[in-house]
């Protein structure tokens, strides 16, 4: 009986196959062609690259009586059919830009429905769902044209998401903090060697303008303005001049802000040398230009004698030790440019944007749920602050998830448990979940539970955590632990990262013996960590030899 079990299962996967093929030959087939009522059209959505779905069974999450709506696979859910909302248009007429229309599916028969809800804090909540009752009138808004005229794939298209590469002074434009006390604190500085390669602090999105529609950039139509991917802040010059300008050279200094219509956002893409026009081709040498006062991105090391280039605080911040201070650049903008400070654009491959994106995704739960665990000024009983068991179980999935992403563990493998998965670890993956803040969120869902804050005790008991009744949160405590060993296994700038904060370990060690997975966590950190030498004070060295004296079985923390 296995023999035709196996041959129907290859016969399905080629018919597949198959299928998949052709809907792409009639998706490209269809590109360029007026879309007319009555139609059946998918949603792709653009910075997923998935599509639009309304589930067959299961609710919608606020409206229980709806259909849920999703992104996902394309497939017959993704299948919708465009009808006019208002009379004055009929079936077979042409859909224009402005139009209001509806989309039902064609599968479930529901038509897309938006509806406002208001949430405990009486915000409101708007939610998208499928109705069979009632529609939503949806405006078409353009985004991009399709254009015939130049290749995407070849040219700078507004929306790209980019890396600058400083040839000349062998590093990528970056972004980070200045101090790690304030998180808004962001300045822009160069890496040192291929640190920038991999990492997404140095990922930019260009938005073009006037409508950040998307089109091939042009050189004389170069205006832009940079979006900092990690930070969602926006490049922009001080209005300003800085005290050490001169009549020769003015310069103005490089900052952050989080209002794209402040036209100090603006910059142009100028091509090096004169002559250049048509479609900016992807891999182009430029300097880039502030339209505000007409200065160009500077470069020049910390002892220059240029000017008054004082030691930016960064070079300080031990979180970002890879700057050398003899190799540190001061960026700024002046009123002439060089040669040895232009930028050559590199693409962004879409699975590190889809891998971003997904890490990103997660940050709003695993918030939610640390949240939840802070006490209330107004001394609520703890039973109405713990998150509930349903909430507990979904966190759980989402660190599951990250477990398995930085593993790279396949989808076939994702019914194993996690806890016992001991894989070899991506380390470009592992700094996504770093840079993306998720593991400051992960190391605060296991520690404020048991710190309390606001002069309150805290809601849950360590020693009580192994009762039934803490199950849900005992096992989201291992997780948290177990994602933090993953992501620091064999990674110098993650166990650095950690290692440079002493309070964090302290509460390890004092979590250790719950079965919390707390041990296996600080054997990776111990491990050939230099760094931690800078760190470590006398109580966490005096748990460290208490551990070896009153217990003979962890004498192998000696050997780490």
């Amino acid at each position: 009986y296995i023999f035709p079990i196996l041959k129907t299962t290859v016969l399905f996967k080629k018919h597949r196959f198959i299928e998949e093929k052709n809907n792409r030959v009639n998706q490209n087939r269809s590109l360029g062609q007026i879309v007319h009522y009555g139609q059946v059209i998918q949603i792709k959505h653009v910075k997923s690259s998935e599509y639009l779905k309304v589930s067959h069974s299961e609710p919608a999450p606020k409206n229980i009586d709806d259909l849920k709506v999703f992104l996902g696979n394309e497939n017959e859910s993704a299948l919708f059919k465009i009808l006019p909302k208002l009379r004055v248009h009929a079936e077979g007429d042409k859909v224009r830009i402005g139009d209001k229309i509806m989309l039902t599916n064609l599968v479930t028969k529901h038509t897309i429905h938006v509806e406002t809800f208001l949430d405990e804090n009486k915000k409101p909540v708007v939610e998208v769902n499928g109705s069979s009752s009632e529609g939503s009138g949806l405006k078409i808004m353009p985004y991009q044209s399709f254009s015939f005229l130049f290749p995407k794939d070849d040219y700078l298209n507004g929306g790209d998401i980019v890396r600058f590469h400083a040839k000349e002074r062998d590093g990528y434009l970056m972004a980070g903090k200045i101090d790690s006390s304030s998180p808004d604190n962001i300045c822009l500085y160069i890496s040192i060697g291929d640190e920038g390669a991999s990492s997404s602090n140095a990922l930019f999105r260009i938005e073009n303008l006037p409508n950040f529609n998307g089109e091939v950039i042009d050189w004389k139509n170069s205006q832009i303005r940079l979006k900092h991917v990690g930070t969602n802040l926006y490049v922009s010059s001080t209005t300003k001049s800085l005290t050490f300008s001169t009549i020769e050279n003015v310069y103005y200094d490089v900052v952050f802000t989080s209002n794209f219509s402040d036209p100090s956002t603006i910059f142009q893409l100028k091509p090096l040398y004169s002559g250049v026009e048509g479609p900016i081709s992807k891999n182009s040498i430029f300097c880039l230009q502030s339209k505000l006062n007409s200065c160009y991105l500077r470069m020049a090391h910390v002892n220059d004698q240029e000017g008054d280039f004082r030691r930016n605080k960064i070079n300080n911040d031990k979180t970002h030790k890879v700057i050398q201070t003899n190799q540190s650049f001061k960026i700024y903008l002046c009123s002439k440019y060089s040669e040895e400070d232009s930028l050559v654009l590199s693409l962004v491959q879409e699975q590190e944007i889809h891998n971003i994106n997904f890490v990103k995704s997660t940050r709003p739960t695993l918030k939610n749920y640390a949240d939840h665990f802070i006490f209330s000024k107004h001394g609520s009983s703890s039973s109405t602050l713990l998150p509930s068991t349903t909430e507990s179980a979904f966190v759980q999935k989402v660190l599951t998830d990250l477990i398995f992403f930085v593993q790279k563990i396949p989808e076939t493998r994702f019914h194993e448990d996690p806890l016992k998965m001991n894989e070899s670890v991506d380390s470009v993956r592992q700094l996504i979940v770093l840079q993306q803040g998720v593991i400051d969120i992960v190391l605060n869902i296991f520690r404020i539970p048991f710190e309390g804050t606001n002069g309150n005790k805290p809601l849950l008991v360590l020693d009580q955590i192994l009762l039934p009744e803490n199950s849900s949160f005992h096992y989201s405590f291992q997780l948290c632990y177990r994602l933090i060993k993953q992501v620091i296994k064999d990674n110098h700038i993650c166990e650095q990262y950690l290692s440079q904060k002493p309070e964090i370990i302290k509460f390890m060690q004092h979590q250790l013996g719950y079965k919390l997975q707390a041990a296996e966590t600080l054997m990776e950190l111990f491990e050939d960590n230099r760094y931690l030498l800078e760190n470590l004070d006398d109580s966490i060295i005096e748990t460290f030899f208490s551990l070896i004296t009153k217990v003979g079985k962890f004498s192998r923390y000696m050997v780490n």
